[in-house]
């Protein structure tokens, strides 16, 4: 039996020329995966640098957020690029200019240098995942874009499984140096392998920033916006702290990477049964099944901090981001669909912005005498997050007309 390419069309905002194919929705599934790869492989690997610079762990954990802060303020500026050169011109020269950021952190001779370089390397990647969301969002109607959203956050979760292991597995034998090397290439790869996905055509174009007035005014959109950060904050924000802990009780990098792999895993294997329940359960139901999983996750680790406690609260992580953030993702994209782009990059934005802040209160919290609040705080900030995402994506879908 011949097998056929599976393709989507295009939404009808969209003026695309031609479907999409499945193998170019797995460029940006890989695309996705690389930026997970380059973002993951910090985490496992701040007490290794600490050392061989003879800095503190609070030092080094800046590399991380100022990482993940310019990861998130440049998702607008590569938004307002997106609409000026394309949307797959953008992508490619972001992934060009983030081979060469990350050619600058192997060679990186101090903490300042590594900082800078990290930091330009988070600001490039930040147009990776953005891209791939409003290119499915320009090229795919409503009702297809939920699965496509569950393989690029399988990419996004395999990135962070795959980076957080070998990253750990290479620095302990390599030097940490090493582990940038790995993205360094593949994004320079990617950055002309794109070149065969088609770029969406476009209606008249409009100044993204003109559209701020109208959006301050969808209430829907600034809630959205709202969760996004706070989800960023607790899930995003903590869990990176999850090997440092690890390390600091004994275990090795590999260990430590092992463990936290497990989240990643836990997001591919929870993607398959979140297509699923996208056609039995409403989006609300779904967000409230993942806000359950995270409120969890943290209170085991509240409780424990064994490896044993890791790898469960690690699995219910990647369960949560699994059912609750693709249905954030779907959301964003139908909140506002005249300012999409708009949207989509802020709602990424206000994701790792708040991954920023909370990887900064988690330094504070790891470095000082609240130590042991330091996973009881994202516990605490889950129930609020869950309750108010769960009751307004509810509304949201009860006021969106059906057909």
């Amino acid at each position: 039996m011949r097998r056929t390419s599976t393709r989507y069309h295009p939404a009808p905002g969209a003026l695309a020329s031609e479907p999409v194919s499945r193998g170019n929705l797995r460029l940006l599934q890989l695309t996705s995966f690389t930026s997970a790869l380059d973002r993951a492989s910090i985490a496992p690997i701040i007490l290794l640098i600490a050392r061989d610079l003879h800095r503190s762990v609070d030092a080094v954990a800046l590399v991380a957020t100022s990482y993940f802060f310019a990861y998130g303020i440049m998702q607008l500026v590569w938004a307002m690029v997106s609409e000026r050169l394309g949307r797959v011109r953008t992508m490619r020269l972001a992934l060009a200019l983030a081979c060469l950021s990350g050619a600058f952190s192997v060679v990186a001779p101090g903490l300042p240098a590594l900082l800078a370089a990290r930091t330009i390397a988070g600001a490039t990647f930040a147009a990776a995942v953005p891209g791939a969301l409003i290119y499915i969002g320009d090229m795919l109607p409503m009702q297809r874009r939920q699965p496509a959203l569950a393989d690029l956050a399988t990419g996004t979760a395999l990135g962070l499984t795959i980076g957080t292991v070998a990253a750990a597995v290479v620095a302990e034998h390599l030097g940490w140096r090493s582990a940038f090397a790995v993205t360094a290439v593949v994004a320079g790869v990617l950055a002309v392998l794109l070149s065969r996905l088609p770029e969406p055509r476009r209606g008249p174009r409009q100044p993204l920033f003109g559209r701020l007035p109208a959006l301050a005014r969808n209430r829907g959109a600034l809630l959205v916006l709202s969760i996004s950060w706070l989800e960023g904050f607790t899930v995003l924000g903590f869990l990176v702290f999850v090997p440092t802990v690890l390390q600091t009780q004994g275990a090795s990098p590999s260990v430590s990477g092992l463990v936290v792999a497990v989240y990643g895993i836990g997001v591919v294997a929870s993607a398959a049964g979140v297509k699923r329940l996208a056609r039995r359960r409403s989006p609300g139901a779904i967000i409230g099944a993942g806000g359950a999983c995270l409120i969890a996750a943290f209170t085991l680790l509240a409780m424990s901090r064994s490896a044993v406690a890791a790898f469960g609260a690690c699995a219910l992580l990647g369960a949560a981001w699994a059912l609750m953030h693709t249905s954030l993702q779907a959301w964003a994209t139908d909140v506002a669909p005249e300012s999409r782009a708009l949207v989509v990059s802020a709602f990424a934005a206000m994701l790792f912005i708040g991954n920023a802040a909370g990887t900064y209160v988690g330094g504070l919290l790891l470095a000082g005498p609240a130590n042991p609040l330091l996973f009881v705080l994202p516990a605490a900030i889950g129930v609020p997050l869950s309750v108010v995402a769960t009751f307004g994506r509810s509304q949201h879908v009860a006021s969106t007309p059906a057909g």
